[in-house]
């Protein structure tokens, strides 16, 4: 069955196809006022250069041990952006998020050859939002600050971070809702499609007394004589077609028990009269006939 059939049927449906279409749409709009609207907020950090050249510091004795520099600075703030992402997003800093108050499903994006870091966050609450943007740029910091550490940089001598964007401005966001009314709503047609199919296929099937009732037919009209109807009307026995079949219909021999008889059967679908034409039963009244002599007597009684 095709797209343009399942139309057909559900045209010829009607009264089956639009409750079914109706309680596909209502389910819909009813999960779009159950659902609620998520708040969302976005925040930037900058991971900016040191502002002071370690190699300006006052030059070491020749004797004294050389002192470890800052392999961060070779790597620049590209490469300190890419490590502290990876590190943000990991299940424990999450954890950490989570028992602050807010929610663990943020993303932390970082912008190619640059040292930015988006922040995106989305919650039920905006209490929840600005939790999780404060949390989540404090970790940011923190992990730019304790991966320097060990190497003891002086004042201006690390990478540092600037926040560029608090995420202050919360918006509500319905776009979770419509997606997923629009779901249910294609399922509910899937459905609904369904439902007027199978409906019906059930409803052209004859029911059970209609079958028992052409079983009966079929059983009795089997081997019948008289009038046997093809379609749904019967000749008139008065009508011209009637005498014509009357007429076609050929005595039996004598002597031949098999009855013989002819049937006239108009066009496909029309109604015809068969009749069935044997000897004639012997009459108790009726003489006997005289036994047949030979050779037979010849003209005038002359023997």
């Amino acid at each position: 069955m095709d797209l343009f059939e399942i139309l057909l049927v559900a045209v010829r449906r009607w009264y089956v196809s639009v409750p079914a279409v109706l309680v596909a749409i209502l389910t819909a709009v009813a999960v779009g006022f159950v659902m609620q609207p998520e708040y969302k907020a976005s925040a930037t950090v900058l991971l900016i250069p040191p502002t002071v050249n370690p190699n300006d510091r006052r030059p070491t004795p020749a004797s004294a041990t050389p002192v470890e520099g800052n392999p961060w600075l070779s790597l620049g703030e590209v490469g300190m952006a890419q490590a502290v992402q990876v590190s943000v997003t990991a299940p424990q800093a999450r954890q950490r998020v989570e028992a602050a108050g807010g929610v663990p499903d943020y993303e932390v994006g970082h912008t190619v050859r640059s040292g930015l870091l988006t922040i995106d966050v989305a919650a039920p609450t905006p209490e929840q939002v600005a939790v999780t943007v404060d949390t989540v740029t404090a970790l940011i910091a923190e992990e730019v600050v304790e991966r320097q550490r060990d190497y003891d940089p002086g004042p201006g001598e690390a990478i540092g971070t600037q926040l560029l964007d608090s995420g202050a401005g919360v918006v509500t966001s319905r776009f979770h809702i419509l997606r997923t009314q629009l779901i249910v709503g294609a399922v509910g047609m899937v459905l609904a499609t369904v439902f007027v199919v199978s409906f019906h296929a059930i409803a052209r099937r004859p029911s059970r007394s209609r079958r028992e009732q052409l079983a009966s037919a079929s059983r009795s009209g089997t081997g019948s004589v008289g009038v046997a109807s093809v379609g749904a009307s019967r000749i008139d026995p008065a009508s011209p077609e009637a005498a014509r079949v009357d007429r076609d219909v050929r005595p039996a021999r004598p002597g031949n028990g098999r009855a013989t008889g002819a049937a006239s059967v108009g066009r496909a679908g029309s109604v015809g009269v068969a009749k069935v034409v044997g000897p004639a039963p012997p009459s108790a009244s009726a003489p006997p006939p005289a036994p047949a002599t030979w050779p037979p007597a010849p003209p005038g009684g002359r023997g």
